[in-house]
């Protein structure tokens, strides 16, 4: 899930960049191992065509379900660098940024300031 949500990030404001595909590109590194099948993942997003905020807060909601509130603020560490990676936070990454924070019950100042920003 975690990887979908920041694909949706990455283009909630209509520009995907290859700097925000860095970003994503360390979290699945860090998270997944050789056996992540992007392109099947890839296939799925835009198969249900879901590169809209709606679509990211489903995602996010069956994210908090299960992930431990150090899991949540790693994810929003994430999405920040992605709607960040272009230089310009659009307004629309800022709204979906923030309802982020508030499904995941964390204040998106504290990630804001977290060490590893």
């Amino acid at each position: 899930l975690g990887y979908r949500i920041l694909m949706i990030f990455s283009v909630v404001d209509s520009k995907y960049i290859e700097a925000k595909g860095k970003v994503i590109l360390d979290f699945i590194n860090k998270y997944f191992n050789q056996d992540f099948d992007m392109n099947g993942e890839n296939r799925m997003l835009v198969n249900a065509n879901t590169n809209s905020g709606s679509a990211a807060l489903k995602y996010i909601r069956v994210f908090n379900l299960g992930a431990s509130h150090e899991q949540k603020a790693e994810l929003m560490i994430y999405a920040y660098n992605v709607i960040t990676a272009d230089g310009v936070l659009h307004p629309s990454e800022k709204k979906l940024f923030r309802e982020m924070g508030n499904i995941f019950g964390i204040n998106t100042k504290e990630v804001l300031s977290d060490t590893r920003f």
